[in-house]
């Protein structure tokens, strides 16, 4: 089977959305240091702009940390700046004509606020008043009072001196810095622009795009266990299943939102195709934990994944190219990757980033029937287009288009009575290929003080594959034909358009506000055809029957959010979302021995989600919340087939409902950070697949999962840091589940594929080579506790022991270049993530972690 190309031609005439990112972070950071010292020179080269977007540039290029009040710069604009200046004086330039200046904390840290009047000078009236900042007996400053309006941005990099300085000059300004601190991260998870992970009250997980390249973890089987919660599911024939604290029955519709730069991707009412992005794209990916209903919508009732792309900037030219290569045990040949990167400012108001790579990685399964080695190499390549226009101050648009396409000849699944890294699928029944396409444009300006956001999506997933199914389909081919396999080969595809419109703003100082509208049209085509052939020619003697299906699925939503500061605080959050689904199963056809005809059959239904989040703010840096929230995924249409076998004629949509108290914090000068939380969700009309081959979808039972997770990131010392987290989770069924789906499925019995505790702890020591140098050595080491599979009308169930991982990794970064070695599963552990009994995995066969992989990759940014 070729790849599927018909809907290629569809996706030019589609305009897509991407997430347009803040212009800055959203922070509060107390101001604590001594007087400043003198000074030290950078290049600049920032164009007149927006002042938002050129201090987050200049922070940059100088290497600073640059307080603000976000109301006080959004509508300046900021004079250019080009050349090597002092820094300072480079600051007051770039201020000229807005009304503001700065008020240095120390050498590499200022807060920007409107000039302070004389009293015989009147104030600029263009900028809106900042709280006063007061003085300890030491000299250090400390924040006034913060309410709402006096929550700083911040815009900062890594602070440092530059090149030019001598080595005594370094000394000395390094005994008046600030201790090294955690660096700051950013989320969207609210909808509401950037803001900084440790203010937002989810938990949340955050991996670095190129973190993940830099180290060759290009796949989400590769880092999935080093998220809290987060648990992959991996199969050989394109319906890998994702979850988040233990919500899945292990087979059905994903319990998972996808999200590519805010719009949601994949198909709705069946098992979401999970896109593969490579790194290289990524600027980061966020990982949301527990029901996400009422901002996202359908099937985040476990969580959502976010993949956030690299966007265009203003700052100037710039650009990354890397290559690199790998060695994996039993690897037919070596694997290498390639990566560039441009982003090219056309003036002060445009902006454009393209990249592109290829990759190969690496086969190290072999076929002794086929006589052929590393059948499982897959090579991919593709790219992304990115365009940003600041039409106005307050008005920009925001255009993306991003396209990949993977290609696998065989599937990456052993048969442990073969011995080794084996398998013996027949000839032409053993492939993957599929493509992922993600479009999307942002439109987002501000009318009357309420900021709106159009943002359009559309997407398209197209998998081809054909799985080894002579164990099942063998004895439908009648005795006369002499065929020894069935390969089995499909084709599907998923078709989306996505639209959200929303508002929000501030009322009386104390209410920020949101309302939206959201609208998705689905299509689904797929077929799946079985053939009667030779197992050792592969040549194919009959086909066996062919079944095809369309469906389509649409939605409408309309959703709000509220939140009231009380205090300078204490707030609290509430959100609901009501939503509406039309899921529609056109005309079915099956041919062949498993002839007939299905007339169209429709699944409407309404649901309504919800959002109860109470916050308090100890102080600037600890923060604890409780959180009610719910979440569902829609329900799906039965065949007319299966109807008149009895089955329902519709699946019900399916909820889950989350009850936790959190707690984030920053200690000792910011040198540690926590996250922990404790949950209890409650899971009711569970949704259920009666049957593995003509499906039957149901409901029925209902679950819950219980536990907790901590995680942390400490910085001892210079250029030390030590992360981790432990995560318990007990999901479990509440109630019998239907004698008719499993006689294993008794209340108290574990969910599928959930380990009750799982843990991460990774470390980095940087240390400096040269003045111009500097190396890195670091490790990780995963645990990942004993899962069990799926429930069976059987007397046992599968079972997945526990392993533990370890990563190693070392390099060096000299000027622009990154030199970097790495080592995966050093161990050489094999442990299985799926397959056995009750998979969809060939001859029973098991799908492993990835073997022991070395490698090396180098970069330059330029």
């Amino acid at each position: 089977m070729g790849s599927f190309t018909g809907s290629d031609s569809n996706v030019c005439r589609t305009v897509i959305a991407m997430t347009w990112q803040a212009l800055v972070c959203a922070t509060a950071l107390l101001l604590t240091a001594p007087a400043m010292a003198m000074a030290d020179s950078a290049r600049f080269n920032i164009a007149a702009q927006p002042l938002p977007t050129a201090l987050k540039v200049f922070a940059e290029q100088a290497k600073m940390q640059l307080l603000y009040q976000p109301g006080a710069v959004d509508h300046a604009i900021a004079s250019p700046i080009v050349g090597d200046l002092d820094k300072h004086a480079a600051l007051e330039q770039l201020l000229r004509g807005t009304g503001l200046e700065a008020i240095y904390s120390t050498e590499n840290a200022a807060t920007i606020r409107p000039i302070r009047a004389a009293p015989t000078t009147e104030t600029s009236s263009s900028a809106a008043e900042l709280p006063p900042v007061s003085s300890d007996r030491d000299g250090n400053t400390e924040e006034g009072k913060k309410g709402f309006l006096n929550r700083f941005r911040v815009a900062q990099v890594d602070q440092g001196t530059s090149s030019s300085s001598s080595s005594v000059e370094k000394t000395a300004q390094a005994s008046q810095r600030k201790p090294e601190q955690l660096e700051e991260v950013v989320v969207t998870a609210q909808k509401q622009g950037d803001q900084n992970l440790k203010d937002v009250p989810i938990p949340i997980s955050v991996l670095n795009g190129d973190q993940l390249a830099d180290t060759s973890q290009v796949l989400l089987k590769d880092y999935a266990a080093s998220v809290p919660g987060l648990n992959l599911l991996p199969a050989t024939n394109g319906i890998s299943s994702l979850s988040i604290r233990g919500i899945t029955t292990g087979i059905g519709n994903s319990t998972v939102a996808i999200l590519v730069d805010g719009v949601s991707y994949g198909d709705s009412t069946d098992l979401n195709e999970i896109p593969d992005i490579d790194p290289g794209d990524l600027a980061r990916i966020e990982v949301l934990r527990g029901p996400q209903g009422t901002l996202y919508g359908d099937n985040s009732m476990g969580g959502l994944i976010n993949y956030v792309t690299k966007q265009p900037s203003f700052t100037g030219f710039s650009g990354r190219v890397e290559t690199g290569t790998d060695w994996v045990t039993n690897g037919a040949e070596p694997g290498y990757n390639l990566r560039a990167s441009a982003n090219i400012p056309i003036n002060d108001q445009l902006a454009i980033r393209i990249s592109g790579f290829q990759r190969q990685d690496a086969g190290y399964i072999d076929n002794p029937l086929l006589h052929e080695k590393g059948v499982n190499e897959a090579n991919a390549y593709g790219g992304k287009f990115a365009l940003l226009w600041q039409v106005m101050p307050d008005t920009s648009v925001a255009f993306s288009a991003l396209g990949q396409y993977t290609k696998q000849d065989g599937l990456s699944y052993i048969e442990p009575g073969l011995g080794g890294l084996r398998q013996d699928y027949a000839p032409n029944s053993g492939y993957d290929n599929r493509s992922v396409q993600a479009y999307s444009l942002t439109v987002k300006t501000k009318i009357g003080g309420i900021n709106v956001t159009s943002l359009t999506g559309y997407n398209v997933g197209i998998d081809n594959n054909s799985v080894d199914f002579t164990e099942d389909l063998l004895g439908a081919a009648p005795p006369q034909l002499g065929a020894t396999a069935t390969p089995l080969y499909s084709h599907f595809v998923t078709e989306k358009v996505t639209q959200e419109l929303r508002l929000n703003g501030t009322l009386f100082n104390n209410i920020d506000w949101l309302v939206g509208g959201f609208y998705t049209h689905e299509h689904s085509p797929g077929y799946q055809t079985a053939y009667a052939s030779d197992a050792l020619t592969g040549n194919v003697i009959a086909p066996l029957g062919t079944f095809e299906e369309h469906g389509d699925f649409e939605e409408y939503a309309g959703f709000a959010n509220v939140t009231y500061h009380f205090t300078d605080r204490f707030d609290i959050q509430v959100g609901g979302r009501e939503t509406h689904v039309d899921v529609t199963m056109p005309i079915n056809t099956y041919t062949g021995v498993f002839a007939s005809i299905n007339p169209a059959t429709t699944a409407p239904s309404n649901v309504f989600t919800y959002l109860v989040t109470p916050q308090f703010n100890l102080n600037s840096d600890l923060m604890v919340y409780a959180r009610l929230a719910s979440g569902f995924r829609p329900g799906s249409a039965n065949s007319a087939f299966v109807i008149s076998q009895g089955a329902p004629a519709a699946q019900m949509p399916d909820k889950t409902e989350d009850y936790e108290i959190g707690v984030k914090g920053e200690f000792f000068d910011k040198k540690l950070s926590i996250d922990a939380s404790a949950y209890y969700i409650d899971w009711q009309k569970i949704q259920l697949i009666e049957s593995t081959f003509f499906t039957i979808n149901t409901n029925g039972a209902a679950a819950k999962s219980e536990g907790v997770d901590f995680s942390f990131s400490i910085h001892p010392t210079s250029g030390f840091t030590i992360g981790g987290w432990v995560a318990y989770d007990d999901a479990v069924l509440t109630e019998n589940l239907p004698v008719a789906s499993a006689l294993l499925g008794l209340s108290g019995s574990r969910l599928p594929f959930t380990p009750r505790l799982s843990s991460t702890v990774s470390a980095e020591q940087q240390f400096p080579l040269s003045n111009n140098a500097t190396g890195f050595v670091g490790g990780q080491v995963e645990y990942v506790g004993d899962r069990i599979g799926t429930y069976e009308p059987t007397t046992q169930r599968q079972v997945y022991p526990s392993y533990t991982r370890t990563d190693l990794r070392a390099g060096m970064k000299y000027d622009e270049w990154t030199f970097s070695v790495y080592a995966n599963n050093v161990g050489d552990v094999r442990a299985p993530l799926n397959g056995g009994i009750g998979s969809f995995v060939p001859k029973n066969g098991f799908i492993y972690i990835t073997p022991r992989t070395v490698g090396l990759n180098i970069a330059r940014n330029f």
